[in-house]
């Protein structure tokens, strides 16, 4: 019995052995979970923390901008006011931040093809099937966009309606409205990658990306400031002759064009030519947009921002956080 006894003894202290190292087993995987809990919880901490700072940082130059327009007073938009003088970087708490500002009335704007004013829509079919020419592209995707934007159902001549829409692998109805996005260009019959590539919108991974462009805007007043206005653009202009665009360049970087009348006085401008390309100028913007981009910490944040100029008042009608 005593030898029995202490076989049963010897098991349990044997089971009790067993289960103390199974409970400290149990307690360092316990242990282990927590630290790594921990530890993860620190990493998403410090994420929040640099995503926040990023942030932050990258709508710093758009309060830049919004602050030098309200102080300009003059009757006309240049580059040389302080405005488009405000590009370049920013160090903010150790962050930098790269900016530009441009003004969207030195674009020419797609939503003009459908102006309830007929000339001024002529002439922007005009201007864009000239910069298409230029860029080496298919002036008819001009008039597969304006298909797109206006309000009926026929197609032009070279243009684009339902029926092309409906025959895709996924169909999809013609908008027949003004574009509320330059990214819905990607809906339209040829507006393929390589197009939109060569309309200026910059590569962003595998495909263009859409949110401004440097030639053509949503946002203006369906006139093209001749004092902001790059060469390309004002070349694309119907009837401003390539001679009247060298010296209006070269005369609004010796003094902006205050009045456009002024224009009167460029070379080979008559009269009748003026009155045939004023409709489609102007001297004043009311659109500005800024383009920003930081990285915070393993966090990197670009904001897309257009801004809207009534006298002293700016307000923000676009915003968008990548």
């Amino acid at each position: 019995m005593i030898r029995e006894a202490r076989r049963r003894l010897g098991r349990q202290r044997g089971a009790a052995l067993l289960m103390a190292i199974a409970a400290t087993g149990l307690l360092a995987m316990i242990a282990a979970e927590i630290a790594g809990s921990a530890l993860d919880e620190t990493h998403l901490a410090d994420a929040f923390r640099d995503d926040l700072r990023a942030r932050w940082a990258v709508q710093a130059p758009v309060a830049l901008v919004i602050s030098a327009l309200r102080e300009e007073k003059e009757a006309f938009t240049s580059l040389g006011q302080k405005w488009a003088r405000l590009d370049g970087t920013l160090t903010l708490g150790g962050i930098p931040v790269r900016f530009r500002v441009h003004d969207e009335s030195a674009k020419i704007n797609l939503n003009a093809l459908a102006s309830a004013a007929a000339a001024r829509q002529e002439g922007t079919a005009r201007a864009l099937k000239k910069l298409f020419d230029r860029l080496k592209l298919d002036p008819a995707l001009v008039d597969f966009l304006r298909d797109w934007i206006d309000p009926d159902a026929d197609a032009r001549a070279g243009g684009s309606e339902t029926a092309y829409y409906q025959s895709l692998p996924r169909p999809y109805p013609v908008k027949n409205g003004t574009l509320d996005s330059l990214s819905e260009l990607r809906l339209v019959r040829g507006y393929t990658p390589k197009v939109l590539r060569a309309l200026g919108f910059p590569d962003r991974g595998e495909a263009p990306d859409l949110g401004l462009s440097g030639r053509l805007t949503l946002y203006s007043g369906e006139t093209v400031n001749v004092n902001t206005a790059g060469r390309d653009v004002l070349l694309s202009l119907p009837d401003l002759p390539e001679n009247a665009v060298e010296d209006l360049v070269a005369r609004r970087n010796a003094e902006p064009i205050r009045e456009l009348a002024d224009l009167k006085k460029l070379s080979g401008m008559t009269d009748a030519l003026y009155n045939k390309v004023a409709p489609m100028l102007g001297v004043e913007s009311r659109f500005f947009s800024v383009e920003s981009e930081t990285e915070g910490g393993r966090m990197r944040k670009r904001l897309l921002a257009v801004l809207k100029r009534e006298k002293e008042q700016v307000s923000i009608v676009y915003w968008r956080m990548l």
